[in-house]
């Protein structure tokens, strides 16, 4: 595996609670893998499934502005000190989705015509299925007919990945709320409340690759281990 990289950071806080981070990487990795045994030259060089070509990834935190010292409700008394001391934070995050990787098929067109500008998503929001739309163009130059396949013997052509044909890409806003009690001396009691994937964003699974299947190109499934997760934590020390 080759790989080469560059990350930019930029961390700011202003005034008034607020800090801010902000991180963007891009990446190049490619791997020498097995294309034909009997071949001159056996081996390809070509982009790797899990090098994403760039990451951005930012963090953000508030300290909420009341209690003593702060902007509002810094006078003291029972509202002052219910609302003192909280914080609210965010993370986000997105990359582009993973190469689709793809089998030996037959294919008569031109590659570059394979990706579409506006993917499409076969599954819709009521759990029904609109046919029309597909992920990538399935009218590029695929061979589909059941009869025409290769062989298990038959030498591979089509590239086992295609550059820019991608699944769906990934996007997560995470935030928590967070707030440390003192309790005297050295005690303390953190309240924290985390949310993963804040909008409860869809993160659909790959689209089917098989040519001769009639759900070709379409994305009619959801990775379920993505929706919105709200978690209560408590941390005491003594």
């Amino acid at each position: 595996i080759k790989a080469h990289s560059f990350e930019a950071v930029l961390t700011q806080r202003y005034s008034g609670g607020l800090t801010g981070h902000v991180a963007f990487s891009t990446n190049r990795v490619t791997e020498n893998r097995t294309v034909e045994e009997y071949d001159r030259e056996p081996t390809l060089w070509q982009t790797n499934n899990n090098g994403r070509p760039w990451r951005l990834t930012g963090v953000g935190l508030y300290e909420l502005p009341f209690g003593p010292g702060r902007a509002f409700l810094d006078e003291g008394g029972v509202v002052s000190h219910i609302a003192r001391g909280w914080s609210v934070s965010g993370t986000y995050e997105y990359q582009p989705g993973a190469l689709l990787n793809w089998g030996n098929i037959f294919f008569n067109g031109n590659l570059d015509d394979i990706k579409k500008d506006n993917p499409e998503i076969a599954l819709q929001p009521d759990g029904t299925f609109d046919t029309t739309k597909t992920w990538f163009n399935i009218d590029a130059g695929f061979v589909r007919a059941t009869a025409d396949q290769p062989a298990a013997f038959q030498k591979r052509t089509f590239p086992f990945r295609v550059d820019g044909v991608r699944g769906f890409d990934l996007s997560y806003l995470n935030a928590n709320v967070a707030r440390t009690f003192n309790l005297g001396g050295r005690r303390t009691f953190q309240f924290r409340l985390d949310i993963q994937n804040l909008l409860n964003r869809q993160h659909y699974a790959n689209p089917e690759l098989n040519p001769t299947s009639t759900n070709f190109g379409q994305v009619r499934a959801v990775n379920n281990n993505v929706m919105r997760f709200i978690t209560f934590n408590g941390l005491f020390r003594f």
